[in-house]
């Protein structure tokens, strides 16, 4: 069994769900299991319309909602021309938007978000999200189960932030398996990053939360791989966005992994290394455009690889960076930046041999050089 999550930046398009599609469907000589995150910045949207609507814009919070219900309904009409997807997808994602609008409508009148129906609230776009990934798999001829996580996935009351509870959600979610093997090409389709208390209310996990689901997933029903398809090959030498040329990171420990998330590297998110970790599976990270291109894989297992460089701005600053760069080569690399970059002024240096790690802290306007000159001197000339 292989659990594959899609990233919202994915499936934004029919061009990504068919990519979707594609990749589950060559995947099928064994079961599968599909979570799905939220469409683009659908999260976000929903995020704002609540908080809109706690000010007493109640209007605004509304037009929010159309907008994000007839992104998804256009995107469920170009699919359903393209053979992909059920007449019902279209009422079904209507009926979603009706009780978000309900609830807004709700805040709105008591001008007042708790950090509950914060969650009730971004839950629905994963419900978006699942209900278009369910029908264009289904209607691409395969055999779809489709399981609201929050049948599964039991968690803490910690709203926002809440910690899946794995003995308790394992008993659940290995019923997706009975699903899954009960036909011959049988695939599940859940949503990431929502579950739900005990007693029933609707929690969200915390930022990209849906890798984290899963991992939890493969770990409980003994997966053999969990693959996330991102919009990027693997984990590579540095964002594209700085350099014409990067490298690719193959190979991750799974504490590696855990270092680089927690020093802000994307794609890895520290919460999601640990059910794969205790459950020895292995996590790769390859592109949904480009599935037979690079990948990382994360696993036990220790290896050298080449450095990766990455940026973190805020107001007037960023931090760039570098993740399993020897301090020689760091050092020296970062004392050649002056005679390269006019007026390079460097707030300040910081280096942790523990955490393979070493960073910088430059002016905005010098990041892209910075990071330029650094990636050159340290994954580059890197045999």
């Amino acid at each position: 069994m292989v659990v594959m999550k899609f990233g919202g930046a994915v499936l934004q398009h029919a061009a990504g769900i068919e990519n979707m599609v594609s990749i589950v469907r060559n995947e099928l000589r064994k079961p599968v299991v599909v979570v799905v995150s939220a469409l683009g910045r659908t999260t976000r949207e929903l995020a704002n319309a609540a908080g809109l609507a706690a000010t007493a814009d109640t209007e605004q919070a509304l037009r929010i909602l159309e907008r994000i219900e007839a992104f998804h309904c256009a995107l469920a009409s170009e699919l359903l021309a393209q053979g992909l997807g059920a007449k019902s997808t279209t009422t079904r994602l209507h009926d979603v938007m009706h009780q978000a609008r309900s609830v807004i409508r709700s805040v709105g009148i008591a001008r007042q978000l708790s950090d509950r129906t914060l969650d009730r609230v971004m839950a629905y776009g994963e419900d978006l999200s699942r209900i278009i990934a369910a029908a264009a798999l289904e209607g691409a001829g395969l055999d779809v189960t489709e399981i609201d996580a929050r049948d599964i996935v039991v968690t803490t009351s910690a709203y926002g932030s809440a910690e899946p509870l794995f003995e308790k959600t394992t008993v659940r979610v290995r019923d997706m398996q009975n699903h899954v093997r009960s036909s011959n090409n049988g695939v599940v389709v859940t949503q990431g990053f929502v579950g739900q208390t005990e007693d029933g209310s609707t929690t969200t996990m915390g930022k990209e939360s849906s890798n984290l689901s899963a991992t939890l997933f493969a770990a409980s029903l003994g997966a053999s791989e969990v693959v996330i398809w991102t919009d990027v090959e693997g984990v590579r030498s540095i964002d594209p966005r700085y350099a014409t040329t990067t490298r690719v990171r193959a190979h991750l420990s799974y504490a590696q992994a855990r270092q680089a998330a927690m020093k802000g590297l994307k794609l890895i998110y520290p919460t999601m290394i640990s059910p794969a970790e205790q459950a020895g599976i292995p996590i790769r990270i390859a592109s949904a455009s480009n599935p037979a291109g690079d990948s990382t894989i994360i696993d036990a297992q220790q290896q050298d690889g080449i450095p990766v460089l990455f940026a973190q701005p805020e107001s007037n600053h960023t931090t760039v960076t570098a993740m399993f760069a020897s301090l020689r080569s760091w050092l020296q690399a970062v004392a050649s930046l002056p005679a390269t970059i006019h007026d390079l002024a460097i707030q300040h240096v910081d280096a942790d041999t523990t955490d393979q790690a070493a960073s910088l802290v430059v002016d905005n306007e010098v990041v892209a050089a910075v990071l330029d000159h650094l990636h050159t001197q340290l994954c580059t000339k890197n045999p």
